[in-house]
């Protein structure tokens, strides 16, 4: 599946769910990391302080939903910023030693 084939779906995917903002994917040969954005307030009202709680939740679904989709090895991991996903470290950093699915 070529890049624009992965953004067409992964849009087509998070304009279905009221807990999304925004998602962006970056595809390598052996799997596609999957950077979301989330919506506390899609999520159930969650304040800041709750939603990294509410994250681990909706990435397990999130994760098998989006594997099954794209139809590969897929990496889930929470869009930290208001510009560009973050990066690996800034995701270890927020969730600790929990590894994204």
């Amino acid at each position: 599946m070529n890049d624009r084939e992965v953004d067409r779906r992964l849009r087509e995917w998070a304009g279905m769910r009221s807990e999304v903002k925004r998602v962006a994917a970056v595809g390598f040969p052996a799997y596609v990391e999957v950077f979301i954005e989330p919506d506390m307030r899609g999520m159930g009202g969650v304040d800041e302080s709750g939603g990294f709680a509410a994250w681990a939740d909706y990435a397990d679904r999130w994760h098998d939903e989006l594997a099954s989709e794209l139809g590969g090895d897929v990496r889930v991991y929470p869009w930290l910023g208001s510009g560009t996903p973050a990066s690996e470290r800034r995701v270890r950093e927020v969730l600790g030693h929990r590894s994204p699915r």
